[in-house]
């Protein structure tokens, strides 16, 4: 049974992100690329293994535009030693940035 309400669309896209500490303090950065995308989430393949629950601000390359935006993870499984596969819910994205994303996705059907 399929649980997301949006549907996600194959998109590779490089990702700038940050992991954030509870206080919102930037720990550690790296880059990453979406595997699919929604207007409410992503999946991320990175070379480094993600905790559920992480909190990472990033920035998305999407064509001409870069969205940026604060998420958290709810899964990451590891597929090989330096490709694991994190899906990412969007927690902050400001409006004009959902309209670029938006209109990216409908380009994407």
């Amino acid at each position: 049974m399929e649980l997301r309400k949006y549907e996600r669309y194959e998109s590779r896209n490089l990702v700038d992100y940050a992991i954030l500490d509870e206080g919102g303090k930037e720990q550690s950065r790296a880059l990453a690329r979406t595997l699919d995308l929604s207007i409410d989430g992503l999946r991320l393949e990175t070379r480094e293994p993600l905790q559920g629950d992480t909190r990472l601000r990033f920035t998305l390359g999407l064509k001409n535009h870069l969205i940026q935006a604060e998420g958290v993870t709810v899964y990451c499984r590891s597929e090989e030693r330096y490709r694991h596969i994190s899906g990412l819910s969007f927690q902050k994205v400001e409006k004009s940035d959902r309209r670029k994303l938006e209109s990216y996705l409908e380009q994407l059907q």
